[in-house]
C-alpha cells in the first residue's frame, strides 16, 4: 500500500539529489570562471580538485565532449553512477581545442542547474499539497489492484492474453 509519507519521502530524496547536483554545478562554474576563454584541459580537473578535494573527480574527451565526471564526497554516488558535466564539444572530424565558454556551458548542463531549480519548485508545491499526493497514493494503490486482477484474469491458460495486453500496455 502507497503512503503519502512514503511518496513525501521519494520527493524529498529526489529533492536532495537534485539540490546536491546543483551545488556541485555552481562548484564547477566558480572554477570554470578562472577558465572562460582558455583552452578546455585537465587542469579544470586539478582546480576542482584543489578547491573541493572531498569529491573524486575524473577528466575525459570522449564523443567529441570534453567531460568532468563528479562522485564521492556527498552527492552519494560511486564510480558507476557519477554525475557528468560537459565543459565543451569539438566539432566531428576536428583536432582544434575548445576553450571555455560559460554560457555553452550553462546550455550543456541545463540538467543540473536550470531543469534542477524548476523540477524542485514543482517538487515543493507537491510536498505542500497533502490533497493531492493523497489522490495519488490512491491511483497508484488503484493501478497496483488493477494489475492483480489483470494478471488474475488474462493468466494461463487464456490463449489470448498477450494481444488483450497489447491493448493497454500491460507489462508484468
Amino acid at each position: 500500500m502507497v503512503t503519502v509519507k512514503q511518496l513525501k519521502d521519494i520527493i524529498q530524496a529526489e529533492y536532495d539529489g537534485d539540490a546536491m547536483c546543483q551545488s556541485i554545478y555552481e562548484k564547477l562554474l566558480k572554477v570554470l570562471v578562472k577558465h572562460e576563454g582558455k583552452q578546455i584541459t585537465k587542469r579544470i580537473e586539478t582546480d576542482f580538485k584543489k578547491a573541493n578535494p572531498e569529491y573524486t573527480t575524473y577528466y575525459a574527451s570522449e564523443y567529441s565532449a570534453y567531460h568532468l565526471k563528479i562522485w564521492g564526497g556527498n552527492t552519494k554516488r560511486d564510480y558507476h553512477n557519477q554525475l557528468w558535466f560537459t565543459l565543451g564539444h569539438k566539432p566531428l572530424g576536428s583536432n582544434e581545442m575548445q576553450v571555455i565558454d560559460l554560457s555553452r556551458f550553462a546550455e550543456s548542463n541545463a540538467h543540473s542547474n536550470k531543469a534542477s531549480k524548476e523540477r524542485n519548485r514543482l517538487r515543493t508545491e507537491l510536498l505542500n499539497d497533502d490533497m493531492k499526493l493523497a489522490t495519488i497514493a490512491k491511483a497508484l494503490n488503484d493501478y497496483q489492484d488493477a494489475k492483480e486482477r489483470i494478471k488474475s484474469l488474462l493468466g494461463y491458460p487464456l490463449p489470448d492474453r498477450y494481444a488483450f495486453e497489447k491493448l493497454v500496455n500491460y507489462k508484468s
